[in-house]
């Protein structure tokens, strides 16, 4: 399965770079820091496969989530969007763990609404779809929300999501209110 990654803000060090290519993975180094929207949609223009996930840096992949959101995609024909379950790892603050304790109950509320099929349950950390979909979605450069604007954006033009709650990717919650702000204050700007 052929993985590239797109970067910014951070380079790449040539260490890091001999280890992707022994991976046989592609990446390419933007020179200016930009949106995650960009990068998606450099990402999707990029790909060359049946099937593209997106994801991000900070996230941890349960051994079969992979292969649950590829077996998910492959299923069913009308699903246009699958997206995983993000759980947080385990807190070590207090910060933390209150902060765990809302992604929780978030995860219980999108279940129950809808079974699932609801913006709540779309999660950036992963973003899986069928590029020949893919390639034909609009994305502003400049969109907040991108996982729920997405889904509305999916929605939109006819497409099915699927949350697979079996597919499970962890993250670590910001461990200073300082930090949460900065990781939350775009939610404030997701209606506009």
């Amino acid at each position: 399965m052929p993985i590239t990654v797109v970067c910014d803000s951070v380079p790449i060090s040539p260490e890091v770079a001999r280890q992707l290519r022994n991976y046989s993975v592609t990446y390419h180094e933007l020179s200016v820091a930009t949106s995650f929207a960009k990068k998606c949609k450099q990402l999707i223009e990029l790909c060359r496969t049946d099937y593209i996930l997106l994801t991000q840096d900070d996230v941890v992949f349960h051994r079969d989530t992979i292969k649950f959101v590829y077996r998910a995609l492959k299923s069913s024909p009308r699903t246009t969007f699958v997206g995983v379950r993000n759980i947080p790892i385990p807190p070590t603050s207090l910060m933390e763990r209150a902060i765990s304790m809302g992604t929780l109950l978030s995860n219980r509320i999108a279940r129950a609404w809808r079974n699932g099929e609801n913006y709540m349950s779309c999660c950036g950390r992963v973003m899986a779809f069928p590029t020949n979909w893919a390639t034909q979605l609009y994305i502003p450069e400049n969109v907040v929300s991108l996982d729920a604007y997405l889904y509305l954006e999916k929605k939109r033009r006819g497409g099915r999501y699927l949350c697979e709650w079996s597919a499970r990717v962890y993250f670590k919650s910001p461990s200073t209110f300082s930090e949460h702000l900065s990781k939350s204050s775009r939610f404030q700007y997701s209606r506009l």
